[in-house]
C-alpha cells in the first residue's frame, strides 16, 4: 500500500516521518533533500533560493527526477505488509512547486510546457497512491518552525512564499479526494503518532 505525506515547507512532515519509521506498520521514505544539496555538482537547493528565476526550471527537473528514482524501487512492502509512506511526491512537485513557479511568472510558458510534457510521460507508468495524507500547518507556523530549523538554504524564504505554497496545497488537496485518491487531512498544530495515523487511514482504507 502506497501513501503520500504532503504539506508545506516545515509543516512537520519529517517529524511525523520519524514516528512512522519507528513503527512496524510503516515504511517511511524521506524527501531526497540531501541529493539536491550534494548530488548535482553544486548545491542546487541553495542556488534555487539564491536566484530563483535562473534555477527554477533546473530545480524542478532535478526534484522530479530524484523523487521518481526513489519511488520506483520502494513502492510497497509485500513481505511485511507495511504501508509505504513517501515524504512528498511527483504530484506535489507539479501541482504545488512547479505550478506556483509558473503562476508567479518565474517559470515561463516554454519551461512550463517542457516540464509538463516531461512529467506526463514519466508519471504515466508510475503506480497511483492509495491515499494522501495532507499535514496542513498554517503558513505562519511553518515560518516559525523554519526559522527554528535553521537550514542554511531556507533563510531567505518569506511568509508570502509559504502562503503561495499553502494556497496551491489547498487547491490540490482541499477536497475529500484528488483524481479518485482519498485525502486524509491532518492538523499540523498537533502531534501525531503512528497509531493515530493508522487509525485515521483505517477509516478510508482497508486495515493493513
Amino acid at each position: 500500500m502506497l501513501v503520500l505525506l504532503e504539506g508545506n515547507i516545515a509543516a512537520g512532515k519529517s517529524t511525523l516521518g520519524v514516528a512512522l519509521a519507528a513503527s512496524p506498520h510503516f515504511h517511511f521514505v524521506p524527501e531526497p533533500v540531501a541529493h539536491w544539496q550534494t548530488g548535482f555538482a553544486a548545491n542546487l537547493l541553495e542556488r534555487f533560493y539564491a536566484d530563483t528565476p535562473r534555477w527554477a526550471f533546473t530545480m524542478q527537473i532535478g526534484a522530479f527526477v530524484t523523487r521518481a528514482q526513489m519511488a520506483v524501487p520502494q513502492t510497497g512492502d509485500a513481505l511485511t505488509g507495511a504501508i509505504t509512506v513517501f515524504e512528498r511526491s511527483v504530484y506535489c512537485d507539479r501541482y504545488v512547486f512547479a505550478k506556483n513557479l509558473h503562476d508567479q511568472g518565474t517559470m515561463d510558458e516554454t519551461e512550463w510546457a517542457v516540464y509538463c510534457h516531461f512529467w506526463d510521460h514519466f508519471t504515466a507508468a508510475m503506480p497511483a497512491p492509495d491515499a494522501i495524507l495532507y499535514l496542513r500547518t498554517p503558513a505562519e507556523e511553518c515560518l516559525h518552525r523554519l526559522q527554528i530549523r535553521g537550514r542554511a538554504e531556507e533563510k531567505a524564504i518569506s511568509l508570502a512564499y509559504l502562503q503561495q505554497l499553502e494556497a496551491c496545497h489547498d487547491e490540490w488537496l482541499g477536497g475529500p479526494s484528488s483524481g479518485g485518491i482519498p485525502i486524509l487531512r491532518l492538523d499540523g498544530a498537533r502531534a501525531w503518532s503512528a497509531g493515530d495515523v493508522a487509525q485515521q487511514l483505517a477509516q478510508i482504507l482497508p486495515t493493513p
